[in-house]
């Protein structure tokens, strides 16, 4: 695997203008995806998002938005401009996705708070699929061997097969060959041991895996010290450390990257 790796050219927006300005990052070499015998992915970011009704249910009597597109808009922009190679910052998080989400000013710390509550006790609150996504890793699956890799409370690999997007063996999804959720194995990203046993159940060294999540702070950081190959998911193009690591704009794209690198 071709080393090192750095962020393939994206387009980002300025955080002043939020959705306003666009520049550009520019890029050295792609990663060596001939190279790449098996992948791990994470969930969030990946394969899910928040769910809008949820959040539209907490957000709307606070005079935010209802609106789908607007709402997951909200959280991909608030995880943005959390993240960072020191640490993903949760107290940034919230304010920033009520507030992106149109709740005045005024209302945004207690919405704020009423939103991380519901996370925190709303079942499978992270259960919303991104477009393309469930199919995208129908097709990975066929292509290389697949595992989950997951921050959780232990409920993932149960809410990944109730919503049909991928289970361990035959189901209603992607057959997947494990599916590893930190609150069960102990260990959470970015310890890089959280990918041992995932690794195991590829039965593939680290040096030949790719990692696609959607966070530096979690993902890049603990892919890059396990020695797997880190894919950013950058949907909006406002990843806080872009050079070193490659970006992909949603799970579609690096599977349609990962094909046309293996012809």
């Amino acid at each position: 695997m071709s080393c090192p790796v750095v962020a393939v050219t994206r387009r980002r927006r300025s955080d002043e203008n939020r959705w306003g300005d666009e520049v550009t990052v520019e890029s050295g070499t792609a990663p060596d995806w001939s190279s790449v015998r098996g992948v791990l992915l994470d969930v969030g970011g990946v394969l899910v998002v928040p769910r809008p009704d949820g959040l539209a249910d907490v957000v709307k009597p606070f005079g935010g938005t209802g609106r789908r597109e607007d709402l997951v808009r909200a959280h991909l922009f608030a995880m943005a401009r959390a993240d960072s190679p020191a640490g993903f910052d949760w107290g940034t998080y919230y304010p920033e996705l009520v507030h992106t989400a149109g709740v005045p000013d005024a209302a945004r710390d207690e919405c704020a708070r009423e939103v991380q509550h519901a996370a925190r006790t709303v079942p499978f609150w992270w259960s919303e699929q991104l477009p393309g996504s469930a199919q995208a890793l129908r097709v990975l699956v066929e292509m290389l061997p697949v595992g989950i890799v997951s921050n959780s409370d232990g409920t993932v690999q149960d809410m990944l097969a109730t919503i049909g997007v991928c289970q361990v063996g035959p189901g209603a999804g992607a057959e997947v060959r494990t599916i590893v959720d930190s609150a069960v194995v102990g260990v959470s990203k970015p310890d890089p041991a959280i990918f041992a046993p995932a690794l195991g159940a590829l039965g593939l060294p680290a040096g030949s895996v790719a990692y696609v999540g959607d966070t530096v702070a979690f993902d890049v950081t603990g892919a890059t010290a396990a020695g797997l190959l880190p894919i950013h998911v950058d949907a909006l193009g406002l990843c806080p450390a872009p050079e070193g690591h490659a970006h992909v704009e949603s799970l579609g794209e690096f599977v349609e990257a990962l094909a046309a690198g293996r012809d």
